[in-house]
């Protein structure tokens, strides 16, 4: 008897029997027995596509803590896990749940795989900052706590990374590569621009990597706009702003500490004393803005602290005028700020330049 066909290769059979012992596992939520399925079957295209269901049912399911928690070792499998898990991640919605890129950066940072997990949180910060809508006042607040969330990780993972390695390839494209060998030194074949809130062209520089002080630097102005966000008015932080008048608003609006980090990150030698002295300038402004009422109504400016006498400031008819009151404790405040503030920067100064001087 004759045929006229081949039989199938025994490993196609093989495949498809442990591709329905996977199924029946996945649909039980055997995860375990599902995970030996996929090891077990020989048949290398079938083993693929079994993975990337698995993937998809678990994050489907809420169960990502199977990819991460190590129990499942996935020998031989990892590059391949992370390969479904960024085309997933490039595809899903910024705000889907669980979120992708953070299940990529628990992924690796179990690993120690410090500059991928590195990698992907920032990537997932770049698709916050371009995807949401300044204008959208429900999503912005949270794309900005996110953003938040997500460079302190990075930098947390970066200064975990071997000291030789502890930066990022700005070209994202580097994120996906495959190649598990620490590089020997930095990428100089790509030109990225540095994206930035400050339009500053003195702080707009192009750049062959991200390191930890990229990261610090970029987590200081998202810090800036996250607490712009909260205020009511906050139409003075829509769009673009220098650097120099990001520190105006943030000390009009007494974010001291916020002003002088972003002053000490982003500004060296002439343009750090230039910048310094203008926030003590405006600073020192709001000492002398008090505004007190005369007994015969007209409004006239006074330094609240250099009055002689309280007699005509503050009491009218006998009463005590209360906005006067109020004017002199914030004042009080202010000249404690200005102090303050002073004493830090001075310290600060003397410790960078004690830092560089001879033993």
């Amino acid at each position: 008897m004759e045929y006229d066909f081949f039989p199938e290769p025994a490993s196609t059979i093989c495949g498809q029997l442990w591709a329905n012992i996977f199924k029946f596992a996945l649909d039980l939520k055997n995860y375990g027995d599902a995970y030996c399925a996929i090891i077990s079957n020989p048949h290398e295209d079938s083993k693929n596509i079994c993975l990337r269901r698995f993937i998809i049912v678990l994050c489907d399911h809420g169960a990502t803590k199977v990819l991460c928690d190590g129990k499942l070792p996935f020998v031989g499998m990892t590059e391949k896990v992370e390969q479904e898990l960024a085309w997933k991640a490039e595809r899903s919605d910024i705000f889907v749940t669980p979120n992708v890129y953070k299940l990529l950066y628990s992924f690796h940072a179990y690993r120690n795989s410090w500059r991928r997990a590195a990698s992907y949180i920032y990537q997932y910060s770049i698709r916050l900052r371009n995807e949401v809508n300044m204008d959208d006042t429900e999503k912005f607040p949270a794309a900005l706590q996110e953003r938040l969330e997500g460079l302190s990780a990075g930098i947390n993972a970066l200064q975990l990374a071997d000291n030789g390695s502890s930066w990022i390839d700005s070209n994202h494209d580097d994120c996906f590569s495959l190649n598990h060998g620490l590089p020997h030194k930095r990428a100089r074949n790509v030109l990225a621009v540095k994206f930035s809130p400050v339009s500053d062209p003195h702080y707009e520089a192009l750049q062959y990597s991200v390191d930890v002080e990229m990261f610090e630097k970029e987590y200081a102005l998202t810090l800036a706009q996250y607490l712009m966000s909260h205020i009511k008015d906050n139409n003075k932080f829509l769009g673009n702003l220098k650097l120099s008048k990001l520190v105006d608003v943030l000390i009009n609006e007494n974010f001291y500490d916020m002003a002088f980090m972003v002053i000490l990150k982003f500004c060296k030698g002439s343009a750090l004393k230039r910048e310094l002295e203008q926030a003590f300038i405006n600073l020192s402004e709001k000492c002398f803005s008090g505004v007190v009422t005369s007994p015969v109504g007209s409004s006239r400016k006074v330094n609240n602290f250099l009055l002689s006498s309280h007699d005509h400031a503050t009491h009218t008819d006998g009463n005590i005028n209360s906005s006067s009151v109020i004017n002199q404790i914030e004042g009080h405040v202010h000249w404690e700020t200005l102090e303050l503030y002073l004493v830090c920067t001075k310290n600060y100064i003397l410790h960078i330049l004690t830092s560089f001087s001879p033993l």
